[in-house]
C-alpha cells in the first residue's frame, strides 16, 4: 500500500546507514513497506577496502536479504564525506558478496561517487534486481 510506505519512515538523520545486514541473513529476512531516507553510509572496515563510506540507506555485507516494496530516497555518500579523499559507494544500497533480492522499490534522489542508487561487487551468485523504478540518482 503506497500510503503505508509513504508514512512508515526510517530516517537516518545523516548519522550513517539506516539499515544494516551483516550477519549472513538470507532471503527470508525481508525489508518491505518503508520509506528509507537520510542515510549517509557506513565507514567500511573490511581490510581489503580502504577509506570508503558505503551503503547510504542499506549496508549489506555477505548477506542476502529480500528488499521489496520500499521507497529509498534522499541518501548521500559522495566523496566529500571522506576527509582523506576516499570514495562513497551505493547511495541507496551497497551489496558485497550478496545474493539479495531487490524488487518493486523506488530509488529516488540518492547520490554516491560510485553507484548512485545501487552498488554490487564480489558476488559469485549475483543479486536479483528487477522491477524497480530509478529516478534522479547520481553517481559515476
Amino acid at each position: 500500500d503506497s500510503e503505508v510506505v509513504a508514512t512508515t519512515i526510517m530516517d537516518g538523520d545523516g548519522k550513517g546507514s539506516v539499515v544494516t545486514f551483516r550477519n549472513r541473513e538470507g532471503n527470508k529476512s525481508v525489508l518491505t513497506g518503508f520509506t528509507i531516507r537520510g542515510g549517509t553510509g557506513t565507514k567500511e572496515r573490511d581490510s581489503s577496502i580502504h577509506n570508503e563510506i558505503v551503503g547510504g540507506a542499506i549496508y549489506c555485507y555477505v548477506a542476502s536479504p529480500s528488499i521489496i516494496g520500499n521507497v529509498i530516497e534522499g541518501n548521500r555518500v559522495p566523496n566529500d564525506l571522506l576527509a582523506s579523499g576516499g570514495r562513497g559507494e551505493g547511495g541507496a544500497v551497497w551489496l558485497i558478496a550478496s545474493r539479495a533480492i531487490i524488487s518493486r522499490n523506488v530509488f529516488r534522489n540518492n547520490e554516491a561517487s560510485r553507484g548512485g542508487a545501487v552498488f554490487v561487487s564480489r558476488s559469485v551468485h549475483p543479486a536479483v534486481i528487477s522491477d524497480n523504478v530509478f529516478e534522479n540518482n547520481t553517481g559515476s
